[in-house]
C-alpha cells in the first residue's frame, strides 16, 4: 500500500500536467491557427536548470524532439524564421501551462506596441528580473509610468552622448597589442560596461574590484557572478536556507545577491 501511495504521489503531477495540456490543446484548436505542442516552456522555472540534460531529444526521429527549441528563454532568437517559414506568420504555442499566439504579422505587432498598456505581460515573464525590486520591465499602468519617469532621463540623447564618450575613453586605455583569451576579453568588457554604468548612471567613479569595508565581495565580483549565472539567480535569488545546507554555487549566489543589494543601496 505504501508503494502504491508513493507511485501515486510521483505520477500525480505528470497526470495533472497531461490533463492541463489536453484541455489547452482543445482550446487552442478553436483559434484556427497551426499549433506547436511543447511539454515545457520557460514558464516552468524548475525545467530551466534541467533543460541541458534533455538536449538529446533533438535527434529523435519523426521530429519528436522538435519542441526542445521552444522551451528556453529567447527561443525566437534561436529558431529565427524556421517556424514561421514552415507554419506561416501566425501560430499557437501550446503547453500544459499556457496557450500563446505567436505572430510576425506587422499590423498586429504595431498595434500591440502602440497599445502596450492594454496588453499585460504574464507574471512568469514580467517578474523574471524583479528579484531586486519592481522596475520598468516588471510593472504595468501607473506604476510603469512612475518607473519610466525615473529611468527615462538615463536614456535620453544627452546621456547617450556621455555613454559613447565614456566608452571611447575606457576602450582607449586598453593595451592594443595585448593578446586576450576569450575569458579575459569577456571580463575586460564586463568591467568596462560596469565602469560606464557607475560613471554615467550613478555619477560616481567607483573602485569596482576593491572589497570595501563591510563587504565580502567587490562590486564587480558580485554582479559578474549574478550575470554569469542569471538562470540560477532567477530561480534561487530569494533562497533562505542556511549556508551549511547549500552547495558552493548557491552559497556564492546567496552572498553575491546580498552584497550587490548593499552596493546598490550605497550608490
Amino acid at each position: 500500500m505504501l508503494l502504491g501511495l508513493v507511485i501515486c504521489l510521483l505520477f500525480a503531477p505528470i497526470i495533472l500536467r497531461l490533463i492541463h495540456w489536453i484541455n489547452n490543446y482543445k482550446e487552442a484548436r478553436g483559434l484556427g491557427l497551426p499549433i506547436v505542442l511543447t511539454p515545457f516552456t520557460e514558464e516552468d522555472a524548475w525545467w530551466l536548470p534541467l533543460r541541458p540534460l534533455f538536449a538529446w531529444v533533438q535527434i529523435l526521429p519523426l521530429g519528436l524532439g522538435s519542441w526542445y527549441v521552444y522551451s528556453e528563454f529567447g527561443w525566437g532568437l534561436v529558431d529565427g524564421r524556421k517556424t514561421t517559414t514552415r507554419l506561416g506568420e501566425n501560430f499557437v504555442l501550446c503547453s500544459p501551462t499556457s496557450i500563446r499566439i505567436v505572430t510576425c504579422h506587422a499590423p498586429a505587432i504595431l498595434q500591440t506596441a502602440r497599445d502596450f498598456s492594454d496588453w499585460l505581460m504574464p507574471p512568469a515573464q514580467s517578474q523574471v528580473f524583479a528579484f531586486f525590486g519592481q522596475n520598468v520591465t516588471s510593472t504595468h499602468g501607473a506604476e510603469w509610468q512612475r518607473h519610466r519617469r525615473i529611468t527615462g532621463p538615463a536614456f535620453n540623447e544627452r546621456a547617450m552622448d556621455e555613454v559613447w564618450r565614456e566608452s571611447r575613453e575606457r576602450v582607449g586605455l586598453l593595451e592594443p597589442d595585448k593578446i586576450y583569451t576569450l575569458g579575459e576579453l569577456r571580463k575586460t568588457f564586463d568591467m568596462i560596461a560596469m565602469l560606464i554604468l557607475t560613471t554615467v548612471g550613478f555619477g560616481q567613479e567607483a573602485e569596482l574590484t576593491k572589497i570595501h569595508s563591510g563587504h565580502k565581495l567587490s562590486f564587480f565580483d558580485s554582479l559578474s557572478f549574478i550575470l554569469e549565472n542569471v538562470i540560477i539567480t532567477v530561480l534561487f535569488n530569494s533562497l533562505k536556507a542556511p549556508d551549511w545546507m547549500l552547495p558552493s554555487t548557491l552559497k556564492r549566489l546567496k552572498l553575491s545577491v546580498s552584497e550587490f543589494r548593499v552596493y546598490m543601496r550605497d550608490l
